[in-house]
């Protein structure tokens, strides 16, 4: 279950009517929330990578997209935050930096096969990503860009009133709840 942005606006103007007597408007909670999501995904990839959280079932926002055609530039998910993980059919590969891949791509000793390709992130006006070697079954695993929550409300007589046409909840599951709410309210 996605967290609801109007639960996060109410336990934040609660916290702040506790502690502090200014107003903040909704909009600035939205900015500090969308900030926040991003400082927890990245906590979220820090830890799968480190492999403490790699089996756990709330990776809402890890995508597996498979790519078509025997290509080996391919054009990357323009909604991509950080690649994972790229594929040829179930081998993985090692993403290198531009330096590492070409010199993989001409060694004789550890050359990109099938078994064990190789990959390199590059931008020529659009991302893109060069696997090596040329395949119809590359794929790629990556994180989504979170999509930044909206609080709609309208204001009547001098009174916040959500509305729940318009707003836009978090893609994260009730577990990071309390990291998202302290993360904003730290914004």
């Amino acid at each position: 279950m996605p967290i609801a942005i109007d639960r996060l606006h109410d336990d934040i103007r609660s916290s702040l009517r506790k502690y502090n007597s200014a107003f903040v408007s909704p909009v600035d909670i939205d900015i500090a929330a969308n900030k926040a999501q991003h400082d927890v995904l990245d906590r979220i990839i820090l830890e799968y990578e480190s492999g403490q959280e790699r089996s756990s079932a709330d990776q809402g926002l890890l995508f597996l997209h498979p790519f078509s055609g025997a290509d080996t530039e391919r054009a990357l998910p323009s909604n991509l935050y950080k690649i994972s993980t790229v594929f040829d059919g179930d081998y993985e590969g090692d993403i290198l930096d531009d330096r590492h891949f070409n010199d993989r791509l001409k060694s004789f000793i550890i050359p990109p096969s099938s078994t064990r390709p190789i990959a390199t992130v590059f931008n020529d006006g659009a991302a893109k990503i060069r696997i090596e070697p040329s395949s119809t079954t590359h794929k790629i695993k990556y994180w989504k860009m979170p999509t930044d929550v909206k609080y709609n409300f309208t204001v009547v007589d001098g009174d916040i009133v959500f509305s729940l046409a318009g707003s836009v909840n978090f893609e994260f599951p009730m577990s990071e709840y309390t990291r998202i709410l302290n993360r904003t309210l730290f914004y």
